[in-house]
């Protein structure tokens, strides 16, 4: 799963990697859509809903913060 957030020049991208623990984890990159600059972050999630509650504040705080969801 891969969702992609915009705003103006900016991008937020959340996909999910299943990791060799068994878990899961969500990867978390952003940065300017002209430039080089932006970074990652990884969640280590053991479970189904630690995942949702993941995914449930990130759409929380891209809304928050004037991004738009992509298709």
């Amino acid at each position: 799963m891969l969702q992609t957030w915009l705003k103006e020049d900016r991008f937020y991208n959340v996909q999910l990697q299943a990791n060799l623990f068994g878990g899961t984890s969500v990867v978390c990159s952003w940065g300017s859509r002209y430039g080089k600059r932006g970074g990652y972050k990884i969640i280590f999630c053991d479970s189904e809903l630690e995942v949702s509650s993941a995914l449930q504040v990130i759409e929380k705080r891209r809304r928050a913060r004037g991004y738009k969801l992509t298709e």
